[in-house]
């Protein structure tokens, strides 16, 4: 496995919520250095992964794609029915309870793609690998790409443990470093989606009882 699929496999792993066999073996990477000592308190992790993540950004740092951006261009239903059709175009399945639009599983998505297109280069099928390079860079132009550069940002800002920190930071690098391997300049969100519509066509419902109104 290339260095390039284990880190997004260990910033995968980084997400889900702390137990001592998963920060053991985060700490056995190396990849967050000091971050991680081996007097770690997996419990003060654990309840600052509670604090800081939050379904929606109303609660704290929401770990899903659909909270972010401006929904006026495509609905919630219409992104996540594209990132789905992702997943079944290549027979992926979730392993964990977890919305396909969570930061961990759009790394891991891209984790599997990245093994696949290596194992297609060893095995010398160049369709293959084409398939597999086309799909990760559309997926992090229109997906991670979009909205893990502010979700870091926005990690790194909330985090007031060393650990949370340094994997806002590291998350962030990662994809800015991805995005010029792939060739890809995606149109980065910078603001969470507006409140009013977390549930579908709020917006829509919303500014047309505006109308209404202004129309009586």
């Amino acid at each position: 496995m290339n260095e390039i699929a284990i880190t997004y496999k260990v910033l995968a792993l980084s997400f889900n919520p702390p137990t001592e066999e998963l920060v053991a073996a985060l700490r056995a990477t190396g990849f967050f250095g000091a971050a991680l000592p081996e007097d770690t308190d997996v419990e003060s992790l654990l309840s600052e992964h509670t604090r800081v993540f939050s379904l929606t950004v109303a609660g704290g740092v929401a770990p899903y794609q659909l909270e972010y951006g401006d929904p006026g261009a495509f609905s919630k239903t219409q992104r996540m029915a594209d990132i789905a059709g992702f997943h079944k175009a290549f027979g992926v399945e979730l392993t964990a309870p977890e919305r396909i639009d969570h930061i961990g599983a759009e790394l891991e998505f891209m984790h599997w793609l990245v093994c696949k297109e290596e194992r297609g280069t060893e095995v010398g099928k160049d369709e293959q690998v084409q398939v597999c390079r086309d799909a990760a860079t559309k997926f992090m132009e229109d997906h991670l790409g979009r909205w893990a550069p502010f979700f870091a940002e926005q990690l790194s800002i909330a985090a007031r443990h060393p650990f949370y920190q340094a994997l806002g930071a590291a998350l962030g690098d990662f994809i800015e470093k991805e995005c010029k391997r792939l060739g890809v300049e995606p149109d980065v969100i910078t603001i969470p989606a507006p409140p009013s519509c977390g549930a579908e066509f709020g917006c829509q419902l919303e500014e047309e009882a505006t109308a209404e109104e202004a129309g009586k």
